[in-house]
């Protein structure tokens, strides 16, 4: 969701324990994509931050060997990219549906594109 306060922990980089284990991941998302983040004004970062988490999560569940596997068998599998916005109850669809691994390269691929094309969140 928007304004995540895991995802700004990961910005800010403190230490705060068990946490960090699970924070990991997002910052080396910060790391990745600073180009793209430190372009953005302060108050722009931490919700592009979270788009690029959710982009990042659906392509890492697309790799699952759980996924990979049922769509090798033909199945009907789809993931869905979405961010909530607490401020105003709405979901925001990233456009990063994937139904094969062949579609998640391109969504992915399309969704980050996406990202720096519109810069601002």
């Amino acid at each position: 969701h928007y304004g995540c306060g895991g995802v700004q922990a990961a910005m800010d980089n403190p230490e705060l324990g068990l946490i960090d284990n699970w924070l990991l991941h997002i910052r080396d998302l910060w790391y990745k994509h600073s180009v793209l983040l430190g372009e953005l004004p302060p108050d722009k970062r931490l919700d592009k931050l979270c788009e690029i988490n959710v982009i990042e999560q659906v392509y890492n569940l697309g790799h699952s060997t759980v996924l990979q596997s049922a769509w090798k068998r033909g199945k009907d599998v789809s993931l869905h990219g979405w961010v909530y916005g607490i401020q105003d109850g709405c979901l925001r669809n990233l456009d990063v549906t994937a139904n094969s691994r062949e579609i998640l390269e391109q969504r992915y691929r399309h969704g980050i594109a996406n990202l720096q094309m519109n810069g601002e969140a």
